[in-house]
Order: C-alpha cells, then structure tokens, then sequence
C-alpha cells in the first residue's frame, strides 16, 4: 500500500531499520514507526508485512520480533473498523505463516506473532477465528501456537469465542480420543 507521499519511504526505512544495534536506538525507531502507524496503520502494517515476506530467510530472528511486536502495538492502538478487511486478511494470514513456519515451537517469534493475533482480534475477530479455525482441522493435531493463540483469544475477547466454543470443541474432542 502506498499514499505517494514522503511517508512511504520513511515507513519503509523504519522497518528496516527496526532491529539496530544499539537498543535505544532500536527503541526510538519502534516508537517512531508506531506514531506513524497510528497515523497511516495500513501503511504502516503492509510495508511490514512485505517486509517480512521478502526477507523471510535472511532476517535475524529479533529483527521479525521487533516488527510483529510492533505490528501488534499499531493493531492495539487501532479503534474497531480503522482498517479495511482488505488489508486485515493479508496481515492476518501472513502473521499466520510467521507464526506456523516451523512444525517446531520457537519461543522467539512465535509468540510475537500469536501475540498479534490476539491483538487483531479484538476488533476483526470473525477473520482471525476464520484463518485459526482453518488451521485447527478435525483430526488432526495442531500446532501448539494455534491453540495457544485460540486460547488468549478467548481470554482476550471472550464474548466473540463463547459462539464459537461447539466448533472449537467439536474439532477437538475427537483428538482426545
């Protein structure tokens, strides 16, 4: 997403100067890159989210915390409807393959990425329960950051999970045996 404006550019280099050596450097641009994620939060989140994409291998793993831990503070200064659904759903699911892209747990970012899940939640939970409920298929055991984030969404946004709950337990119960 761009606005043609100088904006763009600043965005852009703050994501990726978003991990820098020295942390109150690191802290500045993340404060910096929030205030302006405030101001342009679609901007803001698809430039990370590109990001991320095109430097999935190469990146340091505290480089794609700072980001998704950023992206989850712009989310959590977002009011319901801030965004448009168009712009939801990419993050979501790119937040998703952050999140599942080892079978193994990593406590570096996955938690990140769980987190900005649940942040998303609050305010676009029919589309962070689509994209979860997606990956949580009958019979089949899922990753423990798909139920972990199921879970602190509940926590987080209980009226929206009680609806949900037959579905959830219905796919599984059969897993207990």
């Amino acid at each position: 997403l761009k606005t043609g404006a100088q904006v763009d550019d600043f965005v852009k280099a703050l994501v990726y100067a978003a991990c820098d050596r020295d942390d109150d450097a690191q802290a500045i641009i993340s404060k910096s890159l929030r205030t302006l994620g405030n101001k342009h939060p679609a901007l803001a989140l698809s430039s990370i989210i590109a990001f991320l994409q095109k430097n999935k291998k190469q990146m340091p793993a505290k480089h794609r915390v700072a980001l998704l831990e950023c992206a989850r503070d712009i989310v959590g200064d977002l009011g319901a409807g801030d965004l448009g659904v168009d712009v939801v759903v990419p993050v979501i699911k790119q937040t998703l393959v952050e999140m599942l892209g080892q079978k193994e747990v990593n406590e570096e970012w996955q938690p990140a990425a769980s987190g900005l899940l649940v942040e998303f939640g609050r305010h676009y939970g029919d589309q962070v329960m689509a994209q979860l409920l997606g990956l949580f298929e009958p019979g089949v055991l899922p990753h423990y950051y798909v139920v972990r984030t199921l879970a602190d969404y509940a926590t987080v946004n209980v009226y929206d999970m009680v609806p949900r709950l037959k579905e959830v337990f219905g796919r599984a119960l059969p897993m207990m045996g």
